[in-house]
């Protein structure tokens, strides 16, 4: 098969990539593109080329927003990541001879690239942004397939990438924009594929640049168990053996973060709360103070165990929005929020028990879950994590003048299991709620003031009904005293 391209399209392309990556050599006495000043990516660019990893046009450009092609792509990776092994490739459009085929020879060799299902490369097509995402894991050898795509416009995305960008934005690697759209279709530029690598390696190396060039970061560092860098977020931490202890939030940023000067004592991470993927992760890493200082020097924080599940209501349709998990015993009584999305959620945990309390959809509605399960050693040792809602139990409630209820929450208990609580929204004097077969009693009415009303209502339910009828509460003329 050959392919035509046109003498001056043929040289663009060659200057291109040639300009865009050169020898360190290349550049020593070259001055600072013109085209940067006042760039988002400026610093980052500026780095790589005092590093000699790019270069600018001989007339002073850099071109920071011209589309990246994929051969170039191909070598800004290979130098930045320092591979040089090659083997042989068998793309129908990689021609020998050509500048970018022992590029694309290092990268087979690497494992990094693939080509198109007709057999080709197409090495000068350009890059998107969703390509790029599935490079970062293969570079990374991250397993992306439990991870879930938070985009509103990633839903329709390919089976290929749609993991991959959902691994890239949970990690901190690749962003989305301020629309909520991730643009997965849409071509990279130069300077986004700078930046973009950059973050990669630090994830690696904890700072920028190559694995084997980087200085030793001097912060505390949290990853997952692969040693890849978490995003930015932050971490909540609680001293042990005190009652009630204050939280001490920490900003994490690409990963590393500073403790902050605390009292003498053990403290335990609980948590860490991801800016981009708005979910959280239990952890459950302890640590001792002394003299303002960690006791054993820099924290390294790894990521507990990754579980994935799936919620479903009972009619089999799948759920969408933000699952609230509490560990037992409720130490800190805090809630953690795991995004579930077209059914399917992943909670990273420690090993140890845990309760579903609630699923907040995106129209804001609660519906109480209540379900338990224990994990341990990357196992789920007793419950499950397939979880599917029973049906609804309706009711209405209404004041002791008879005017509907407005907001709050009924909080109902199982009969039979002690600890096992439900807690149904109320909105507009109604209430719905996923009851399992059962006997259960109605405790209390909660309003937003957080003022009890006592119920006191004991009820059996059979297919989503309570056998004694229509279920109408009344509340009392006062609430509980405090």
């Amino acid at each position: 098969m050959k392919y035509c391209v046109g003498l001056k399209t043929g040289v663009a392309l060659l200057l291109a990539a040639q300009l865009f990556i050169m020898p360190a050599a290349g550049i020593q006495a070259a001055a600072a593109p013109s085209d940067l000043g006042g760039h988002w990516a400026n610093a980052t660019i500026t780095a790589w080329l005092e590093r000699g990893l790019v270069s600018g046009d001989p007339d002073g450009r850099f071109r920071p927003d011209d589309k990246i092609t994929r051969a170039e792509l191909v070598k800004l990776v290979n130098r930045a990541f320092g591979y040089t092994q090659t083997r042989e490739i068998h793309f129908t459009d990689a021609v020998s001879g050509q500048w970018y085929y022992p590029e694309l020879q290092i990268a087979g060799a690497a494992g990094y690239i693939q080509g198109y299902a007709d057999g080709s490369f197409g090495p000068n097509r350009p890059v998107s942004r969703q390509e790029l995402a599935v490079m970062l894991g293969k570079l990374l050898k991250v397993e992306t397939k439990d991870y879930i795509a938070q985009f509103s416009d990633t839903v329709s995305s390919p089976d290929w990438s749609k993991p991959s960008i959902a691994m890239a934005a949970v990690n901190g690697l690749m962003g989305g924009y301020p629309d909520g759209t991730f643009k997965p279709a849409a071509s990279l530029t130069r300077a986004e594929a700078v930046v973009i690598l950059d973050r990669t390696l630090s994830s690696i190396s904890g700072g920028t640049g190559t694995p084997a060039a980087s200085a030793k970061s001097d912060r505390s560092a949290i990853t997952y168990a692969n040693g890849l860098r978490m995003g930015s977020g932050r971490l909540a931490i609680f001293q042990q053996g005190v009652d009630n202890p204050p939280s001490v939030i920490v900003p994490v940023e690409n990963g590393e973060f500073t403790v902050p000067a605390l009292n003498d004592g053990i403290y335990r991470v609980e948590a860490f709360f991801g800016d981009v993927s708005r979910e959280d992760q239990l952890l459950n890493y302890n640590f001792a103070m002394k003299d303002g200082v960690p006791a054993g020097g820099l924290l390294r924080v790894v990521a507990s165990p990754k579980y994935a599940g799936s919620l479903l209501f009972a009619d089999g349709t799948a759920a969408n929005g933000s699952l609230s998990l509490q560990r037992l015993p409720t130490d800190y009584h805090w809630g953690y929020n795991v995004p579930v999305v077209n059914g399917r959620f992943v909670a990273y945990l420690p090993d140890g028990e845990y309760h579903v309390v609630s699923l907040t959809g995106a129209d804001g509605k609660t519906t109480s879950v209540a379900a338990e399960f224990t994990v341990a050693d990357g196992q789920v040792r007793a419950g499950s994590l397939d979880i599917r809602l029973s049906r609804e139990l309706s009711g209405t409630i209404v004041k002791a003048d008879g005017t509907p209820v407005t907001k709050g929450f009924v909080e109902i208990h199982s009969s039979a299991k002690f600890g096992e609580i439900h807690v149904a929204e109320v909105i507009d004097g109604r209430f719905t709620v996923p009851l399992p077969d059962g006997a259960y009693d109605i405790t209390y009415y909660v309003s937003p003031e957080i003022d009890y009303y006592p119920l006191d209502l004991h009820i059996e339910v059979k297919d989503g009904q309570a056998v004694t009828g229509p279920l109408k509460l009344t509340l009392p003329a006062e609430p509980r005293k405090r």
